[in-house]
């Protein structure tokens, strides 16, 4: 009985493993999410084309807004916008929550994006900035990845595996 769920769990290690693997698109060898560029490169050959960037995760930021309810207004009202990854998640006029509001012109509403903010009530009078986690593994900036993106042709259409800091984590 005990050889049984020796075999059973083998099988479900190799099958879980396996399930998690990819065909080189140029000669169908195995490549697996997690190899490295020149892992993936010794198995695929040369790609046709390599593309590398930076992508920084977008830090939470509270933009805050003084605007005169009338043009005449002596005094203002203070608008504060809460973003989190670039997406309106919190607003206030006043201190007072609201969903939405019109004080800009056009209406703002929690979801809305920093460029649709932007553009109906111009640029912030001041920005806070979220700090990045702290790294465990000590990176100067957790909050960018190293991305690489490698364009196969396989003959009958392009395969694009893509890499986040020199690991494999997509094939599209």
């Amino acid at each position: 009985m005990n050889t049984n769920k020796i075999v059973t769990c083998l099988m479900m290690l190799t099958l879980s493993t396996s399930t998690f693997a990819m065909l080189c698109p140029t000669n169908f060898q195995s490549i697996s999410v997690g190899d490295s560029i020149d892992m993936v490169t010794t198995a695929c050959g040369k790609p046709l084309s390599q593309t590398t960037h930076v992508s920084t995760t977008s830090l939470p930021q509270e933009w805050n807004y003084y605007v005169k309810s009338t043009p005449t207004d002596q005094a203002t009202l203070k608008m504060t916008v809460a973003f989190d990854q670039g997406v309106v998640t919190n607003m206030s006029v006043n201190g007072i929550g609201v969903s939405n509001t019109a004080i800009c012109g056009n209406t703002v509403q929690v979801g809305d994006t920093v460029k649709t903010v932007q553009s109906a009530c111009g640029k912030p009078a001041f920005i806070m900035q979220g700090n990045a986690p702290q790294s465990v593994t000590g990176d100067e900036n957790p909050a960018s990845t190293k991305v690489t993106e490698l364009t196969y042709n396989t003959g009958a259409s392009i395969v694009t595996l893509t890499f986040e800091n020199g690991r494999l984590v997509d094939k599209k």
